[in-house]
């Protein structure tokens, strides 16, 4: 069986992210360039007029410390069926 994860990094929640990085002990100035990558990205959306919003959502696809941040948000998922295992 394969699960499609193409869209999970546009669901990854910054809010519960960063106390996760927070809590690997990495220095301070590491969490908080990370913390800088995060925010300050905003998306348009067409309803009426453009207008510019702050998302606190999603990792930007393509860049080196993407997978590792979604990986860190997934760590703690554990398994519903002893059935299956999560790699």
């Amino acid at each position: 069986m394969l699960i499609d994860f193409s869209k999970e990094f546009d669901t990854v929640d910054h809010v519960v992210l960063i106390p996760k990085l927070l809590k690997l002990y990495l220095h301070l100035s590491v969490v908080n360039w990370i913390c800088s990558f995060l925010t300050g990205r905003s998306q348009q959306c067409k309803v009426i007029i453009f207008s510019l919003t702050d998302i606190g959502l999603g990792i930007v696809q393509g860049s080196g410390i993407g997978p590792i941040l979604y990986a860190l948000l997934k760590s703690d998922l554990c398994t519903v069926c002893k059935l299956n295992d999560i790699f």
